[in-house]
Parts: structure tokens; sequence; C-alpha cells
């Protein structure tokens, strides 16, 4: 079995890149966590969202198409349950795939009261679920 580097995609809502100290601005919020994961990992500073909504920007990138091909246009839908994402591509070659907190790939069945997500993530490609 070969080395195979970890991965770890943080998708927070309200965050300005520039706004890290591992930016190299001198800001007055203190971000050591978060710059010490940056030091030893890969930072993409000029990457750009496809949608300003968190839905389906997050759908965009799961499934790598643009916005009008994600599925998802708004927060109140849902991410494909057959939709191909990279997800299951990791999982396919045998990474674990874990998610853990709010991924809002379900967003809009989260707003209908349909909180029972394990099916359809693990559908999704997901492995492990917090």
């Amino acid at each position: 079995m070969t080395d195979r580097p970890n991965l770890l995609f943080l998708f927070p809502d309200q965050w300005r890149g520039d706004w890290l100290g591992c930016a190299g601005n001198n800001i007055p919020v203190q971000t050591p966590n978060i710059d010490r994961l940056a030091c030893f990992g890969i930072r993409f500073p000029n990457a750009r969202t496809n949608s300003p909504l968190c839905a389906p920007a997050r759908a965009c990138l799961a499934t790598g198409a643009a916005y009008p091909a994600a599925g998802v246009a708004g927060g109140h839908d849902d991410l494909a349950r057959d939709a191909p994402t990279i997800f299951q591509r990791l999982r396919d070659a045998g990474y674990v795939v874990a998610t853990c907190g709010k991924n809002d790939l379900r967003k809009g069945a989260y707003m209908r009261g349909d909180a029972g997500a394990g099916d359809w993530l693990t559908a999704l490609g997901f492995t492990q679920i917090r």
C-alpha cells in the first residue's frame, strides 16, 4: 500500500480568508489553530465560490459541477441522493470519508424537519457520520 495524503476540508460560512494569521495580514484576530493546519497543508488563497449561498456552493464542490448543473439552487434544496460526488470517489479509492457538523448537502430536508440523513449521506459517499 502506498502512502496517501490525508485530506481535510473545512467549510465555514462566515470566514474571511484574509483575516487568518497564515494569510500574512496584520489583523486583530488570533487564529493559531487554523494557522497551524495551514502551515502543514495547502491553502488556496485565490479560490472563489460558485455561489454566495452555502448549500449551492457545497453542492458544487461535492459534485465538481458548475452552479446551474449541481442541482441545488438555494438553501431549500437538497443535493440529489444519486449525484456523483468527490466523496464517493475518495471512498472508492479506499479513504475513510467522514463528515461532522453541518455539511448543508441536505439543508432543505433539515429545514423541513427531516433530520434522518444517515442512509442519504452514505449514498453520497460518506463512510463515517458524526
